[in-house]
């Protein structure tokens, strides 16, 4: 199954209440589970993300097989895209042509909440690795600008999203980097901050 047709399956189980009803949100969720501070279970995670059963892991030939299939595959390109230091999140297409990663958000958010207290340190505004989560936090759905609204204070509000948005893919690396070190003592393979040649000899 294609990120179209997952898509589109996604969107006609909206009543079903999936943690992700499109694609985007799916990017959002697995990056949440892939960077997160816990390991999740692979079948409780993808059952809330998908809004499907037990039995669905052990049917194949269905539609929600393949959408499983479609998000384990899609959790090991993040994965390997992260460890390789070139994580590109998938958002959305507004109606007006703009990139939007509201949609990304609330996929990432709905991980999140699964275990939300191991979260913490960087859900706390008052700690320092809250920085890491505020290009995520940024990105609530937007309105539409009011008529007569200040266009230099819209244009300055588009361009700190444009900005968080390109944040983003290195605040989730770092997010991934700080819980490793945090779960097992040890620097995650994607670390973007390589030691020096006098750090190594130290």
């Amino acid at each position: 199954m294609g990120d179209q047709e997952l898509d589109a399956w996604l969107r006609a189980r909206a009543r079903l209440k999936p943690r992700a009803t499109n694609i985007s949100m799916v990017d959002g969720f697995v990056a949440a589970v892939v960077a997160g501070p816990v390991s999740l279970h692979p079948v409780r995670w993808i059952e809330a993300l998908l809004a499907v059963d037990d039995a669905a892991f052990d049917i194949g030939g269905t539609p929600e097989f393949a959408a499983i299939k479609a998000v384990a595959d899609r959790h090991n390109a993040i994965s390997e895209a992260m460890i390789n230091g070139v994580f590109t999140p998938l958002y959305a297409t507004a109606a007006d042509g703009s990139v939007d990663a509201s949609d990304w958000r609330r996929g990432f958010m709905a991980a999140l909440a699964l275990s939300r207290r191991s979260w913490r340190v960087v859900l706390d505004p008052a700690g320092v690795q809250h920085r890491l989560m505020e290009p995520i936090l940024l990105h609530v759905p937007q309105k539409p600008s009011r008529p007569g609204a200040n266009p230099a204070a819209v244009d300055i509000a588009r361009s700190s999203l444009k900005k968080a948005r390109r944040d983003i893919p290195r605040s989730v690396m770092r997010m991934r980097e700080h819980f490793q070190l945090q779960r097992f003592g040890t620097p995650h393979p994607n670390t973007l901050e390589k030691p020096t040649a006098n750090a190594q000899r130290r």
